[in-house]
């Protein structure tokens, strides 16, 4: 027969899974964004890179929005999951594109740039959803800008 014993509720807490995932997610997008502004680097620099793009900014957020569904905090699961995937997904394309099997896009790389309209849209709500006054300010954001603008005309012509 079975012997079955009752598992009691343990003291072990999860911290708050925010810290994890965004500080390593800020600190990859960061790095990233550096390499591509021309910062720092060289021809080599992506493949240095990828590795810590990978975990940093994928696997790190990926496992934070585990966590976050253990606590359980909705947001932070569906945020830092979203993220966390697409940080994987990044690493993937750069490591397939470092690999040589698939072709560099020559130009304007319009794929890899529809995925962050859907990215923008997740935070956006997300970060509504977390805050009042964050909301009201992204909400009403949009509205500041008009065509006649150089901000606009810099990213309409993209």
């Amino acid at each position: 027969m079975l012997n079955v014993t009752s598992i009691k509720e343990s003291s072990f807490r999860i911290a708050g899974p925010w810290v994890l995932g965004l500080f390593s997610l800020s600190a990859a997008t960061f790095v990233v964004a550096a390499r591509m502004a021309g910062w720092y680097g060289g021809p080599n620099s992506r493949f240095l890179l990828l590795p810590f793009v990978a975990v940093l900014g994928g696997l790190t957020p990926l496992l934070a929005a585990m966590w976050a569904f253990e606590v359980p905090d909705a947001l932070g699961t569906a945020m830092l999951g979203t993220w966390g995937s697409f940080g994987i997904g990044y690493a993937l394309l750069e490591w397939l594109l470092l690999s040589g099997r698939l072709a560099e896009p020559v130009g304007p790389y319009h794929e890899l740039g529809f995925w962050f309209i859907p990215l923008a849209l997740i935070t956006s709500v997300g970060a509504a959803a977390g805050s009042a006054v964050l909301g009201l300010t992204l909400a009403f954001l949009p509205a500041r800008r008009s065509p006649r603008s150089p901000t606009w005309a810099c990213t309409a012509g993209s």
